[in-house]
């Protein structure tokens, strides 16, 4: 389910009314777990901005783990899963470390997608929980952890017409070989020969923030690499086929 440069207040305000007004035409939404300026922007009417004080604690505690040991505890104080393995967020790369490796590239260096990353202030950990049950084989508990998460942050169900604009635009109801039982591993294979193994081991923040802020079938594929790099791929998959996709979109 994750992109866009570093600008100016103004810029981003200017930019970022822009794109709202271009995704209520276009009726397209981009992922929603990827935070800067314009995206904040962005998904102020999709849910990601709230006023409930105690979930702007959780985000500036978030935003500011800063690489010390207390800052990455106090993160894992919030989401008890981030600490646990497979993501081990309070263990090294430290924050200033992380961001430096991840605007170089997401994956890790060795081909392989980089889990830690969603211990980074670049990524949103509130779907930590949805990405470790997926890694677990529990592929429904996962499915139905998304979607009431993204149901109680929005209950227009905004937040869930992003993501089924999401599933579509980057072609995730048409992945017939990834299955509720599809590991890690497998997956990995798939992004390969979806994306070719360069392009997902490759992609970098850098990268993300050069992508138009607005979804297009142009731009959705990089979505996709991004879910590789970060091992949700096959978990969006599954998310999508489950409760977004149409009939007419998906194949046996």
């Amino acid at each position: 389910m994750p992109r866009v440069g570093i600008l100016l207040l103004a810029a981003s305000l200017s930019e970022g009314a822009v794109a709202i007004l271009r995704s209520r035409r276009d009726g397209l939404a981009l992922p929603s777990f990827f935070k800067n300026r314009v995206q904040e922007m962005f998904w102020r009417p999709h849910g990601r901005h709230t006023a409930d004080p105690a979930q702007q604690t959780i985000r500036k505690q978030k935003a500011h783990t800063g690489g010390s040991a207390s800052a990455r505890l106090s993160l894992c104080a919030l989401y008890p899963l981030a600490c646990q393995a497979p993501f081990s967020c309070d263990k090294p790369p430290n924050e200033k470390e992380e961001l430096k490796r991840l605007r170089k590239a997401i994956a890790l260096e060795g081909g392989h997608a980089n889990l830690h990353a969603w211990c980074s202030s670049v990524f949103q950990a509130d779907y930590i929980e949805y990405v470790d049950q997926c890694l677990k084989g529990n592929m429904e508990a996962a499915v139905t952890i998304i979607y009431k998460t993204q149901k109680q942050l929005q209950p227009d169900g905004s937040l869930l017409k992003a993501d089924a604009d999401y599933c579509a635009s980057a072609g995730l109801c048409d992945v017939p070989e990834v299955t509720v039982n599809t590991t890690l591993a497998q997956a990995e294979r798939i992004c390969d020969r979806r994306y070719t193994h360069a392009a997902w081991t490759t992609l970098s923040t850098q990268d993300l923030r050069e992508v138009s802020h607005i979804m297009t079938p142009n731009t959705a594929p990089v979505w996709g690499q991004l879910a590789c790099a970060m091992g949700n791929f096959h978990c969006d998959v599954v998310y999508c086929r489950t409760k977004h996709c149409k009939p007419e979109q998906l194949r046996n």
